[in-house]
């Protein structure tokens, strides 16, 4: 891609120049016809150029709700669904704060409009439950490239990772949905000695690929702003290993022989900060050696109850715990702020 801004005369703030884009050029000062929709209204894309017109604007917020980035991405991206094929600047929707406040909340976690149109909520936010002022970069299917400028949000009081051994691909995906759902923010799937049983297919990275989008997929279902990650497979002394420079969490394994139930031990550490790591092992439990390995890396055995339970509802009740207990998991937001307009970018 060509990118280029050349100043050819100025006077005061006034001044001649040419913008070089991807798509074209642009020579400033230029008129810019208004395509709020991608079309200007009783004009072609043939009628624009003839009458000279080097870039056109359009808007990321209408278009995200009409026609949709969906329709706009199978039709191959902003510039096919226009057919417009010079440049264009598009308004990151950062205006829409303001001339639809009474349509919009404003949280830490990022924006929610209400459409104008039918009702329908869109949210915008950067993954991470972050609200930031950002600048677009650039737009391409249903990817929005951004610029961040300045963060207006607070780390989340409390978060949760889960490690749990590698089991089939249904019941792991099942696991992965119901754990974002409920606030996790990472996932960990580890190798005990009795995941031999488990299929290589449940350990091929395209499986775990598919595993993340599900991920993204319940992070939307359930309205969450922070995507969790979601690990590649790794020993139980690997992931130990990974712990041992970190000292602001309290580590917790599921084990039926625990001497302290879960609700006990979550009740009788009120101050633990940062993260809380929970690990769940294989179907049969962890063996007497990987039991010890956890204990030397600083986890406590706990239990959930007399029940047997299967790995995958164990994991969960235990989430659910940890939620009801020590407090929420996802970002609360701890005050409203007032959004910023964005900034515009040409493309």
């Amino acid at each position: 891609m060509e990118f280029a801004f050349e100043v050819f005369a100025s006077d005061g703030k006034a001044r001649r120049a040419r913008l070089t884009l991807p798509h074209g050029v642009v020579e400033t000062p230029a008129f810019m016809p208004v395509g709020t929709l991608g079309a200007v209204k009783g004009l072609s894309p043939s009628d624009l150029e003839a009458a000279g017109a080097s870039i056109m604007l359009s808007n990321l917020y209408h278009l995200s709700l009409r026609p949709g980035i969906e329709v706009i991405e199978t039709l191959g991206g902003l510039h096919e669904f226009t057919g417009w094929q010079r440049p264009m600047l598009t308004d990151s929707g950062g205006y829409q704060v303001f001339s639809l406040a009474n349509l919009r909340r404003v949280g830490v976690d990022g924006v929610t409009f209400r459409s104008h149109l039918d009702g329908a909520e869109l949210r915008l936010t950067d993954g991470e439950g972050g609200l930031w002022v950002a600048r677009l970069d650039s737009l391409t299917g249903n990817r929005a490239r951004c610029v961040l400028l300045e963060s207006l949000s607070s780390p989340p009081d409390l978060s949760v990772e889960l490690a749990f051994g590698i089991a089939s691909k249904q019941r792991t995906l099942w696991l992965v949905e119901k754990a974002v759902e409920l606030g996790v923010l990472g996932l960990q799937p580890i190798e005990f000695r009795r995941s031999s049983s488990v299929s290589d297919a449940a350990r091929a990275p395209l499986f775990w690929e598919k595993a993340r989008r599900r991920a993204a997929a319940a992070l939307t279902q359930c309205g969450g702003s922070r995507l969790p990650t979601v690990g590649v497979p790794c020993s139980l002394e690997e992931y130990l290993h990974g712990l041992a420079s970190r000292q602001d969490d309290l580590r917790v394994a599921l084990e039926r022989s625990g001497e302290e139930s879960l609700p006990e031990l979550l009740a009788s550490r009120p101050g633990a900060d940062g993260w809380i790591r929970l690990l769940v092992g294989p179907e049969g439990g962890m063996a007497p050696a990987e039991q010890t390995a956890c204990q030397a890396a600083g986890f406590c055995l706990a239990r959930l109850g007399e029940r047997v339970l299967r790995f995958e509802t164990a994991a969960i009740a235990a989430v659910s715990a940890v939620s009801l207990i020590a407090g929420p998991l996802t970002p609360m937001a701890r005050r409203e702020r007032s959004g910023k307009r964005d900034a515009e970018v040409a493309s």
